[in-house]
């Protein structure tokens, strides 16, 4: 990890500020080589040298050009093995990159941000891709990932809304959480047949096994089918696919279930999943005991929602982000409010809370700004820290001073 330096703290060379390999800020790549700390040229069509006063460029240091909105294009020469964390963060005028294959790593949010960046060509010489590297490059169209790239990190492509497919070597070995997260278009993942670690089937990536699905890509129309063989379903495997009208699993499948649109565990008593384009209101069903946290994460079109009084366990956040719900009913029998169950519901103003809470966990109402009233039970022995932080239309707050917040 490379360490931030100022201009002035930095070797001048002409439009370039720089450390030598020996400085402490240099990383261990570097021996014999320099760092670009600082650019100050006048942007547009900008390269950077493959060697200052005879040393080669080895990295484009932390921030080097985070935020230069006048640059159009750059050069990344051969010479150099790392671009550094938020090397390019916040370039919004830049749409062009040319990385070279002497490039090894591309490291964290070193392009974030660059919303008019519309391609992207990782060379052959890359081996890792860390995580929020192109995050938020939401023009971004065309991705070509060549073989030779192993590990690519969390949220590495997320937001990048214009990707529609997308294509994996067969030397990828490892991908981290949510690599084309919130990619609205992605319509297909092709994993190469060599892969020895993942594999793809109908667009949808699996490992290679196809025991765990990973991610169904979020412009995914109709129904989906889970194949038989899946036993394990990462949390954000459906997440952001509002086009999925539902999802099905084969009687045959030994860990899963379906009914009425949403998955189930194979007893059908742990709701795991309902698809995002429901709208409206929505009860759970009867029989339900467990909740999983990653049901209704985000939802932007749930409106109210009714939990039945046998449901004795619910995810933490399980509503968060549901920016468009408005009530929630939750029957007698419910025993906790989870850890930041409600979080972000910036427009709820009515919750029913039965009797039998004994316990508000920590952030459990926390940025409802919209919630006027609570009427807290009898019961009630525990608030948790900041359960009602930023619930700024509250009238009743006096009741929680009998409570430990």
């Amino acid at each position: 990890m490379l360490i931030n330096i100022t201009l002035e703290e930095s070797e001048r060379f002409g439009d370039w500020g720089y450390v030598y390999a020996d400085d402490a800020a240099a990383p261990s790549c570097c021996e014999d080589g320099v760092v670009i700390t600082r650019y100050a040229g006048p942007g547009g069509q900008t390269e950077i040298p493959e060697v200052i006063n005879g040393l080669p460029v080895r990295a484009v240091g932390l921030g080097a050009f985070a935020r230069r909105k006048d640059i159009i294009s750059v050069v990344i020469p051969g010479t150099v093995r790392i671009i550094g964390p938020g090397a390019f963060k916040d370039c919004k005028g830049l749409s062009s990159i040319d990385v070279n294959d002497g490039t090894t790593k591309i490291e964290y949010c070193a392009f974030m941000g660059c919303k008019n960046l519309t391609s992207a060509v990782i060379p052959s010489g890359v081996k890792e891709i860390e995580g929020f590297a192109f995050s938020g490059c939401k023009n971004l169209r065309t991705l070509v990932i060549h073989n030779g790239v192993e590990n690519i990190g969390g949220y590495a492509f997320r937001g990048c809304k214009q990707l529609i497919s997308v294509s994996l070597p067969e030397s990828v070995n490892y991908i981290s959480n949510e690599v084309f997260g919130d990619c609205a278009n992605l319509t297909e993942i092709h994993v190469s047949e060599n892969n020895k670690n993942y594999s793809s089937e109908d667009g949808v990536l699996f490992n290679i096994d196809k025991t765990e699905l990973i991610m169904v890509p979020a412009k995914k129309s109709g129904g989906y089918i889970i194949p038989d063989s899946v036993t394990e379903i990462d949390y954000a495997a459906f997440k952001g696919c509002y086009n999925l009208t539902e999802v099905r699993v084969s009687k045959h499948n030994a860990a899963y279930s379906s009914a009425d649109s949403a998955l189930y565990d194979k007893t059908e008593t742990v709701l795991l999943m309902v698809p995002e384009r429901i709208s409206g209101d929505y009860a759970v069903p009867d029989g339900v005991t467990e909740i999983s946290a990653n049901a209704f994460r985000s939802f932007t079109r749930l409106q109210s929602v009714v939990i039945p009084g046998g449901v004795v366990k619910i995810g933490d956040g399980v509503f968060c982000g549901c920016e468009e719900l408005t009530s929630a009913v939750i029957q007698n029998g419910v025993k906790e409010i989870s850890r930041g169950m409600f979080e972000g519901c910036k427009r709820l103003k009515s919750v029913v809370i039965p009797d039998s809470v004994t316990t508000i966990e920590d952030n459990a109402f926390r940025g409802c700004a919209a919630l006027e009233e609570i009427v807290l039970p009898d019961n009630l022995i525990r608030i948790g820290a900041r359960a009602f932080s930023g619930c700024k239309s509250l009238k009743n707050a006096a009741l929680f001073t009998k409570y430990r917040i």
